[in-house]
């Protein structure tokens, strides 16, 4: 019973390592993008920060039919997110 209960632990966690580094990858490719976007803003002379595309994104995420999260998690997650994609150009 004891082996069976650790089999499913261990695939389980396989299975969340595996989702770890396609966040991981996803994340770095955002940030790519992101940088790339904010490039592009600096060049026009936009402004690098928006507010209201940021919460666009949290309100969008958490209104996604497959979504379980609260808005507070999504806001929490992606503000260090947000963060990251501009921490190159503070």
């Amino acid at each position: 019973m004891i082996n069976i209960i650790d089999e499913n632990i261990e695939k389980y966690r396989r299975e969340i390592d595996e989702i770890d580094k396609q966040i991981i990858y996803y994340l770095n490719k955002r940030k790519e993008i992101s940088n790339n976007l904010i490039n592009d803003k600096i060049s026009l002379g936009l402004d690098v920060y928006s507010p209201d595309r940021e919460e666009e994104i949290v309100n969008r995420l958490f209104e996604d039919k497959n979504n379980k999260l609260t808005k507070e998690i999504i806001r929490k997650i992606y503000r260090e997110i947000f963060a990251s994609s501009k921490s190159d150009f503070i």
